[in-house]
């Protein structure tokens, strides 16, 4: 009788341990050692976005902040990165109907016609835009502007400097349009500010920070050097989420975008993208580049009732772009 009496406790604390486990795990299958299956996360990436940049070193950086953000929060999740050309439509229209966010350039958002709430942009030091410069000697061959149409201009091609021979080609409406045997594309910056300055290329277009580094860091580049145009502050790349659904993983996704900068794990995330940290502003802060971005679209195609417009707004803003003094 004992014997059974413990038999029959030791059954009771089995069940109640059952009981608690099954209330505090949320069902009989956590018991059993099932682990809930981490949530994926897709992110739709630009190739324009990416430039020159090595795309597996740029993916990897994506899913470790997927990862980085997941394991902060206490929620599995894993990153899975399609790259896309938005030229190609049906794929694109494919990719971002799946994508929960997706990274891009104002030309990506033109050809797709995006108009999000948001938009989430890498800051550099203290700033989310950028300006473009046409660097050349003071005693080289190129004296104006005009002088560009002949010359072989060197340019750093990554998703940053998207929107610069668009600018370029704008600021030569009145002259040759640039073909594409002009362009010479280098490995960095300052390879090409160097060969400038040693006479061995008439002319770089860099962006401006880029070009203000360099001189910090070499004094004598200042002296040697000219910026002979500027373009206005444009904003070459963003990022969007899909964020309608409340408590989704895409809204904690994003809030854990604007605080990436906290841990030195993001820090070290956003300084491959060369980047401080991620500021979330409504959509029209992209309005002047779309604008921008469109008038040169209307000045290039030269004809239709908007022509004239477009082309008296690029001599505009080609005016505001040129240095006020050369030795700028």
């Amino acid at each position: 009788m004992m014997k059974y009496n413990k038999c029959r406790r030791a059954a009771w604390a089995v069940a109640a341990l059952i009981f608690a486990r099954i209330l505090l795990c949320g069902g009989p299958s956590s018991f059993a050692g099932d682990t809930p299956e981490p949530k994926l996360f897709r992110f739709a990436l630009s190739q324009r976005a990416i430039g020159m940049v090595n795309h597996n070193e740029y993916i990897s950086a994506i899913k470790s902040w997927v990862q980085l953000v997941g394991s902060t929060n206490n929620f599995e999740v894993t990153g899975e990165v399609e790259v896309f050309d938005s030229f190609d439509r049906e794929k694109t229209a494919s990719c971002l109907k799946k994508a929960d966010a997706f990274v891009l350039t104002p030309i990506d958002m033109e050809q797709l016609a995006l108009t999000p709430e948001h938009a989430y942009l890498t800051v550099q030091g203290t700033r989310h835009e950028v300006n473009y410069a046409v660097i050349v000697h003071r005693k080289g061959s190129i004296k104006a502007v005009e002088d560009l149409k002949k010359a072989k201009i060197q340019i750093h091609d990554t998703g940053w400097t998207i929107l610069a021979r668009p600018w370029l080609k704008s600021l030569l409406a009145d002259a040759s349009p640039l073909a594409a045997g002009r362009w010479v594309s280098i490995g960095n910056p300052s390879k090409g500010l160097l060969e400038v300055f040693f006479g061995q290329a008439p002319a770089v277009l860099v962006r401006r920070q880029s070009f203000d580094l360099a001189c910090e860091l070499n004094p004598q580049l200042k002296s040697e050097l000219l910026v002979l145009a500027q373009s206005p502050p444009l904003i070459p790349i963003l990022m969007v989420f899909k964020t309608s659904e409340k408590g989704s993983v895409t809204r904690k996704m994003a809030a854990a975008a604007r605080i990436l900068h906290m841990s030195e794990r993001g820090k070290q995330i956003l300084a491959f993208y060369r980047s401080s940290h991620i500021e979330k502003h409504r959509f029209s802060i992209m309005e002047p580049t779309i604008a921008h971005l469109k008038a040169y679209r209307e000045a290039a195609r030269g004809s239709g009732p908007d022509a004239g417009e477009a082309n008296r707004l690029h001599g505009r803003r080609i005016a505001e772009s040129r240095p006020a003094k050369a030795g700028n």
